[in-house]
């Protein structure tokens, strides 16, 4: 249930214009965001710091604004507030510069201030990208951390997917550059990831009102969301232009912890990432056990994988990506195996179901450690 006070807040934060900056002054000058609701005097908005033209627009588009109908709104979508003066706020994001005044929510919040780390990349992963995200997603679930990343296609659902299918106890936190109710979200073929994240124990959360689409205007407000949550932001493949670089200042900015995932030097989906490390700007990560440590969190062993091959193609098959540990292509397993493509396509499939291989995408399969 949304109490009187956040919904004047969220209608405040409803009018173009007013972000976390402005109902911060806004707060500062009215004993409650209620009062501020009820003001009619354009000079009161301009003491408080609001420039003429937007007391103007404030008093005009709040006679727009149907309180009951917003109730309406944030309920119909299961949608809920926290401010700073809540115990369920990020403690870390509340200790940032320019945190948001308030936020909306879906889901678990509680998970909110547990120990979790923040991973980003490029939205164009490569199949090593992708499976280093994995493994090192992998781990830290497993060792009870939980995972936040944007909710964008590439190394972000990669993160959140894994973490989803993880067996250990970390959640995921999917901090969005839009509104959290289903019709901003975006992609669009990331809804039913999210609907996957609420119903796994995660939390969906901005500090954009509902039904605010996101733009690439909107993005960085969502970068600093997701750099303040954590104390530890991990960069996983960025291309020197990348946007992922943004996030990765801030946490700079922000005085965080910063590591990067080394990758080829001539890859150019690495390219930012390998920079940050030379520039002395990130830390290098080549295992969980780098951020494990800094948490002073041991890394659970590993499962045992049981799998043993049951037939002789399987384990012709299996000894060549033995050899390959990055991987391998299924024309190179062919060629390599000397068998029928039908039989290594087959064979490769069986493997799969039993666990003991893995397809890091593009046919790309490498043993599933």
């Amino acid at each position: 249930m949304i109490n009187k006070d956040y919904l004047y807040l969220h209608a405040l934060n409803s009018v173009h214009g007013i972000g976390s900056q402005k109902l911060e002054l806004l707060l500062d000058y009215f004993n409650t965001s209620e009062d501020a609701w009820n003001c009619t005097e354009i000079n009161n908005f301009k003491d408080a710091g609001l420039s003429e033209k937007l007391s103007h627009k404030l008093l005009l588009d709040k006679k727009n604004i149907n309180l009951d109908k917003e109730l309406n709104m944030l309920e119909k979508n299961n949608i809920s507030i926290l401010t700073k003066i809540d115990t369920d706020y990020p403690k870390h994001l509340k200790n940032i510069y320019n945190a948001p005044t308030l936020l909306y929510t879906k889901g678990n919040v509680s998970i909110m201030n547990e120990p979790s780390v923040t991973i980003v990349g490029s939205r164009k992963f490569t199949s090593y990208g992708k499976q280093a995200t994995e493994k090192i997603v992998t781990d830290l679930v497993n060792a009870g951390i939980h995972i936040v990343s944007g909710l964008a296609l590439g190394i972000d659902a990669i993160s959140h997917h894994t973490c989803l299918k993880s067996s250990g106890n970390g959640k995921t936190i999917a901090v969005l550059g839009g509104g959290i109710d289903e019709t901003s979200i975006a992609p669009r073929t990331n809804l039913n990831l999210s609907n996957y994240i609420l119903n796994s124990g995660g939390v969906i959360i901005s500090d954009f009102v509902p039904y605010t689409k996101p733009s690439k205007g909107t993005f960085p407000a969502r970068n600093r969301i997701m750099t303040g949550i954590t104390d530890i932001t991990l960069v996983i493949e960025a291309h020197v232009n990348s946007g992922t670089l943004i996030t990765a200042q801030l946490a700079i900015d922000y005085n965080k912890h910063l590591f990067a995932v080394p990758g080829s030097i001539f890859s150019q989906a690495s390219t930012g990432t390998n920079n940050l490390i030379k520039k002395g700007h990130a830390k290098i990560l080549q295992d969980a056990s780098d951020i494990l440590n800094l948490l002073n969190i041991d890394k659970k062993n590993d499962a045992i994988n049981d799998y043993i091959p049951s037939s002789e193609e399987e384990i012709k098959i299996f000894e060549i990506l033995l050899k390959n540990p990055d991987g391998l292509p299924i024309d190179k397993i062919i060629q390599s195996s000397n068998l029928k493509e039908s039989d290594v396509g087959s064979t490769l499939v069986l493997m799969e179901l039993d666990g003991g291989v893995k397809n890091l995408g593009g046919n790309i399969f490498t043993v599933h450690t």
